[in-house]
Parts: C-alpha cells; sequence; structure tokens
C-alpha cells in the first residue's frame, strides 16, 4: 500500500490552491447575498414570497450542471470555471438594484447556473491533477473551503445586517467587483487541465443525453447513489435548521454565546473534512462514510433537542464532536467519485454529485417541513413533529449506511482507478 505522508497534501499543484480560493470565494458571495436577502430588515415577504425567490437556485443548478459538465467534456474545465464566476457576478449585482419579487426568482436561477458551472468544472479540475492516492485529502481541503465560504458569507451578512443593514448594497457591488477580479485571475493564472480529443460533428443535445445516460449505466455511480441522496438529504436539513437558528439570534448578551455555539459547531465540521478526508486515503472510504452518516443524524437529532429546550450551550462539547464526525462523509463521497471518474465522462461524472446535491438540498428540508407541519396522511401525529423529525433523521441515516454496506470491495476500499483523469500530472 502506497505510503500516504501529510506532507504529500502540501506539495500539491498550484492549480488546485487556485481552484481552492475560486470555489471559497463563490460560495462566500452566495451566502452573504442569501443572508442579506433572508433578513428582514432588507426584504419583507411573504413565506411563500420568500419560498419562490430562493427556490429558482438549486433548481437551475439541477437543470444545468450535466449541460456544464458536458461542456467541461468538450470545450475544457477552465472556460466555464471563468464563466462560473461572470454568471454569480452578474447576479450579485442584479440583486443590488432590485427587490422585486418578480425578478428576484430570475436572479436567483442565473446564481443557480454559476453555481452549477463551478461545481463542476471545479471538481474536474482537482480530479484531473490530484494524485490518485490523495483523492479523499484533495476533496476534503475542497469540502472545507467551500464550508468556510458558506460560514463567512452567512455570518458575515448576518453581522452586515445587525449592525449596518445600509450597507447591504455596498455588498452587493463588493461581491460582484471581487467575482469579476476571480474571473480575469482564473483565466490569466488557471491552466487547462485536460486536452481532449477532437470529437466528430455531433448533435450537442444528443450528445449531452448520452453522457448522462452513460453515467447513469455506470454501476459504480448505481451504486453510490442510494448511499448519497439520503445523506445529502440530511445535510440540507442541518443547514435549513441552522439557518433558521441563526435567524432567531440577535447580537445581544443572549444571543452571542449561542452565535459562538454555532460557529464552533462549523469548526469543528471545517476541522473534520481534511481530517477524515486524509484518513480516508489511508484506511479506504467505507469507515468513514458510516461514521458521517451516523454523525449526521445523531447531530440533527441533538441539536433539534438541545435547541428547543434551549440546551445549546450545555450540549455545545457533544455538538463540536458530532460536528467533528460529520465531516467524514462529503470528502469521501467525492473521492469514491476521483476514483471511478473515466477521462471521457469526467464533467458528466463529476456532475452527478451536483445533481444529487441538489436533490438533497430540496428533498431534505421538504421532508422535515412536513413532518414538522404534521401533515403526512396516514401517519398518527404523535409520530410526526419533532417526533417524526428524528424518526425520518435515523430512516435515511439507516438507508445510506445500508447502501454502504452493500457497496463492492473495489468501492468501500482505498480505490484508484486505471483510467482516472491525470493528463497533465506536471501542472505546478
Amino acid at each position: 500500500m502506497t505510503r500516504i505522508r501529510f506532507r504529500d497534501v502540501l506539495k500539491l499543484p498550484r492549480n488546485i490552491y487556485y481552484t481552492y480560493l475560486g470555489i471559497f470565494m463563490l460560495r462566500l458571495f452566495f451566502y452573504l447575498s442569501l443572508a442579506i436577502l433572508q433578513n428582514p430588515r432588507y426584504l419583507s415577504v411573504s413565506g411563500l414570497e420568500r419560498f419562490l425567490i430562493f427556490v429558482p437556485y438549486p433548481a437551475a443548478e439541477l437543470l444545468t450542471v450535466s449541460f456544464f459538465g458536458s461542456l467541461c467534456d468538450r470545450i475544457g474545465r477552465k472556460p466555464i470555471f471563468v464563466v462560473s464566476f461572470l454568471l454569480d457576478a452578474l447576479a450579485i449585482f442584479f440583486y443590488a438594484f432590485t427587490k422585486s419579487p418578480v425578478l428576484l426568482p430570475l436572479i436567483s436561477a442565473l446564481f443557480g447556473m454559476g453555481a452549477a458551472a463551478s461545481v463542476t468544472s471545479s471538481l474536474v479540475i482537482i480530479s484531473d491533477i490530484s494524485p490518485p492516492e490523495l483523492h479523499g485529502s484533495t476533496m476534503g481541503i475542497y469540502d472545507a473551503m467551500a464550508l468556510a465560504g458558506l460560514g463567512g458569507g452567512f455570518g458575515g451578512g448576518f453581522i452586515l445586517m445587525e449592525v449596518a443593514p445600509s450597507y447591504a448594497r455596498t455588498a452587493f457591488l463588493l461581491g460582484a467587483f471581487v467575482l469579476i477580479g476571480m474571473a480575469l485571475f482564473s483565466y490569466l493564472i488557471i491552466q487547462e487541465t485536460f486536452e481532449n480529443a477532437p470529437k466528430k460533428e455531433e448533435n450537442f443535445a444528443k450528445a449531452l443525453i448520452d453522457d448522462v445516460v452513460t453515467v447513469l449505466k455506470d454501476k459504480d455511480v448505481q451504486h453510490i447513489l442510494p448511499v448519497w441522496i439520503p445523506v445529502i438529504c440530511l445535510y440540507g436539513i442541518v443547514l435549513n435548521f441552522s439557518e433558521q437558528l441563526a435567524h432567531d439570534l440577535e447580537l445581544n448578551s443572549e444571543g452571542l454565546p449561542l452565535l459562538i455555539v454555532l460557529a464552533s459547531i462549523g469548526l469543528a465540521i471545517f476541522v473534520g473534512f481534511p481530517l477524515h478526508g486524509y484518513l480516508s486515503d489511508k484506511f479506504g472510504r467505507k469507515p468513514f462514510l458510516i461514521l458521517g452518516m451516523f454523525s449526521f443524524a445523531a447531530f440533527i437529532s441533538l441539536l433539534v433537542y438541545a435547541s428547543t429546550n434551549n440546551l445549546l450551550l450545555q450540549f455545545a462539547p457533544l455538538l463540536f464532536l458530532l460536528g467533528l464526525g460529520c465531516g467524514a462523509f462529503p470528502p469521501a463521497a467525492l473521492a469514491l467519485l476521483a476514483d471511478i471518474v473515466e477521462k471521457e465522462h469526467a464533467g458528466a461524472t463529476m456532475g452527478s454529485y451536483s445533481v444529487v446535491y441538489g436533490i438533497g438540498l430540496i428533498l431534505g428540508p421538504f421532508l422535515a417541513g412536513v413532518t414538522l407541519d404534521k401533515k403526512i396522511p396516514g401517519i398518527p401525529p404523535s409520530y410526526q413533529g419533532l417526533t417524526g423529525l428524528i424518526i425520518l433523521v435515523w430512516l435515511l441515516g439507516i438507508v445510506s449506511i445500508i447502501g454502504t454496506l452493500y457497496l463492492p470491495d473495489h468501492l468501500a476500499k482505498k480505490h484508484v482507478s486505471s483510467t482516472s483523469v491525470t493528463s497533465v500530472p506536471s501542472l505546478k
């Protein structure tokens, strides 16, 4: 077995670090925008209007991620990565000048397209040139950078709307300016990681569909999907519940300690991503998939109980430990995908994770909302509400754990695909 040393992670090609920076910036300004737009001080709308404003984001990401993935396999990774900054910069710029419930959904859809382009292209870039024995480590750092952007953007937007809400438009314009700068930086500095062989003339729509069908027919992908979807649903529930909890806080003597607790939990997950990614390279993917699933279910259960009983401070140390365990799943899942990716369909394959991610972020909060509102027909009310939410969480976790136990041996262990895209190992 290849000996994996921590210092090897510090010697990755510079292209990978530039990609990490780009993902951090994209996530930072997206969640900054989200925090501002969801704050009643900035935008006063009904619950239905708020839903209609934000649901186009994951919907557009789902609908376009395969398109951008297929483009990555035809015109290269770098152009799509650059375009992702321009799309999101345009969306943030428009956010600065309208509060119209009619226009905001269209802008959110534009943001979703940018997210689809950025996630697909960045994952393929990293998969292209990361050493196969470090797939877990590189994906763990990727997840950490995305989470850092989420926490920094959401926290920054929350604080901004508490202390200086009149500067919201300035924050949007700053975000647009920075993302345009990142597009220029990416165009000039980041190197293309894969030169595709010339393809015969073909109908692009048919080729896109063929790419998606080929990926879905892949037996390895079929084994992975039942593992992914339930856990991403749990992730969606965590994000939704944490955001609702954060919105109820204020920067005062009572709210500040709870905000610190939430930040420390985020820090635990942040540390857990690269740590468990590195360990999954050494010991295989399955133990960390299971650890992550169990931790997610236990984390949500305890978070719901502690928050509804005003015991967040008392349970903060245990939540921190469970948060550390939550960081085990995403890097192991992405590493599995990097292990099996084939160069002809790398974009479509890596894009499948974004499809699952988008489905989970929609389906998880939806299932949780229906359960909490006690609107499931045929189920006794005593098994709905908070009790039902806990049952739902553990059912999702159990489904995912069963899927993991049935993973083929070559997926359950550390796996290096002979067809992995490593065509440009010399990139620095």
